[in-house]
């Protein structure tokens, strides 16, 4: 199966798939409010009649597309909702969605989610499943340097190692008898 790609058309955020059976998809990228850095992912069917032979290659063409965009414009936070006529398929489109979301990217899933609007008592659980998906921040490592081991005849001993008393350039030990030269 091949799939069109019409990329030149990152107008506003928005590209467009089609695939071989000529089913047409538009994905749009919108941010929540300006500067807030958050995003949400549009995915529509525009025309034609899906195939589940194409499901796959459909589901890893948009995921590779939209990683592109997300690295191209710095989107470091991006929200989903999945919709469907009924919760099995809402199920099965998360499942294969979330099939090609890797690294740099993470996600958390909030299947039924609970929204709660501000000044209203009531609270609303929408038929579909909530994706957030964010980019790993990448932890700075630090090297940690290693003990270096130096052999003691090199160091010059300041206490004795049997029972601790102090070495004043003695050869041997006044307190134990320990030979301070040769450890």
């Amino acid at each position: 199966m091949n799939f069109k790609v019409d990329n030149s058309i990152l107008w506003d955020n928005v590209f467009f798939i089609e695939t071989d059976s000529g089913v047409k998809y538009v994905a749009k990228l919108e941010e929540t409010s300006p500067g807030s850095g958050v995003w949400t992912l549009f995915f529509l069917l525009v025309n034609g009649i899906p195939n589940s032979r194409e499901i796959f290659g459909t589901m890893n063409t948009l995921t590779e597309n939209l990683i592109n965009v997300l690295n191209q414009k710095g989107i470091d936070s991006l929200l989903v909702w999945i919709a469907g006529k009924d919760r099995k398929e809402i199920d099965q489109k998360t499942k294969v969605f979330l099939r090609w979301v890797e690294y740099p990217f993470e996600y958390t899933l909030d299947e039924n989610p609970e929204i709660r609007i501000q000044g209203k008592n009531e609270t609303i659980y929408p038929n579909t499943n909530f994706i957030h998906i964010k980019r790993i921040v990448k932890q700075e490592v630090k090297e940690v340097k290693k003990d270096v081991q130096v052999p003691i005849s090199n160091i010059k001993v300041k206490f004795c190692f049997n029972c601790g008393m102090e070495n004043k350039d003695y050869k041997f030990c006044p307190g134990c008898g320990t030979n301070l030269k040769q450890t």
